[in-house]
């Protein structure tokens, strides 16, 4: 019996986000969790949000503003949570 891939539509991902929660525990672990008492540059999600655009243009990559901040939260959900990459 031949069974076909059904498409669910949508477009296919561009950016491997796996890599990126991976890469981001690690930039917690060697700068801290971004949090006000932090150093400039890592206080809050923005500069997460920010990180990543620039980790993701070193690699070639691009996704929009708002798929990334969505996908920072759930990154940093988990990661407090201690589910690490569950992303």
């Amino acid at each position: 019996m031949d069974r076909k891939i059904r498409n669910v539509g949508g477009r296919p991902q561009v950016v491997d986000w796996a890599a990126i929660a991976a890469a981001l525990e690690q930039e917690v672990a060697n700068r801290g969790f971004p949090e006000l008492h932090n150093v400039n540059g890592w206080k809050s999600q923005a500069d997460v949000v920010r990180w990543v655009a620039t980790f993701l243009r070193k690699r070639g990559e691009k996704s929009s503003e708002t798929a990334i901040r969505d996908h920072v939260r759930a990154m940093l959900k988990a990661i407090t949570s201690g589910a690490g990459r569950a992303i």
